[in-house]
């Protein structure tokens, strides 16, 4: 009895940690989108450049530091949106090589802090989807990303060198994606492998004696 209750103790404690992380997540993501929403606003100016829209990336030329092979989690869609994310960041690396305007740099920013929201958005749900054993610790690495991206932001808009936080933003996301997309997405493919695996069962025990050749 001694280890049923322990066993229900900390499932209890697991799920009110993951309720937790989840709404953590989403204040945090509503906060994003508020600030990214006061931050493009006063933004737009006459010359600025309006960053391109999302692309077909499948055939692209790869960003800098993007693995395809290191970094597959086994869903198309997934692994389309870390390489658009890749080539954000090589676009905002090349924007503190050449000292870029800063309503430039807004308008990059503006689409990397919606795009981030939509691709959490996405892929937790799709581990949600397949009872990945990695998602609440992807949702919690989610927010902590999401916190820390909303400072550097803040910072951009607020210090007097505004490039020289820019280039620590462009190498905090290149380490976080990479790390992030390596230690916890691609445990996504054996998830999704699990699930398909799981769906056979179910249809082939459902199948009825004549589909299955019994007399």
């Amino acid at each position: 009895m001694t280890g049923i209750s322990e066993a229900s103790r900390r499932s209890r404690n697991a799920a009110a940690n993951s309720a937790a992380a989840a709404e953590e997540s989403t204040r945090l993501a509503a906060h994003l989108r508020s600030f990214v929403g006061n931050f493009r606003f006063g933004a737009r100016s006459a010359g600025a450049t309006t960053p391109v829209s999302t692309r077909d990336t499948s055939d692209a030329e790869s960003p800098p530091g993007w693995d395809p092979v290191r970094m597959r989690t086994g869903n198309a869609e997934i692994d389309a949106q870390h390489k658009e994310l890749f080539h954000r960041v090589a676009q905002l690396r090349d924007a503190v090589l050449r000292a870029a305007g800063v309503d430039e740099v807004k308008l990059m920013l503006d689409f990397l802090a919606e795009y981030a929201v939509r691709h959490f958005g996405f892929e937790e749900d799709l581990m949600e989807r397949h009872q990945c054993p990695s998602r609440h610790a992807n949702k919690e690495a989610h927010a902590r990303f999401l916190s820390e991206f909303t400072g550097l932001v803040q910072r951009f808009e607020r210090d007097e060198n505004p490039l020289e936080v820019l280039g620590e933003l462009q190498r905090t996301l290149a380490n976080w994606l990479t790390t992030h997309i390596c230690g916890v997405d691609t445990k996504l493919q054996a998830c999704g492998k699990s699930a398909a695996t799981c769906l056979a069962g179910r249809k082939a025990r459902t199948r009825s004696p004549a589909q299955s050749g019994v007399a």
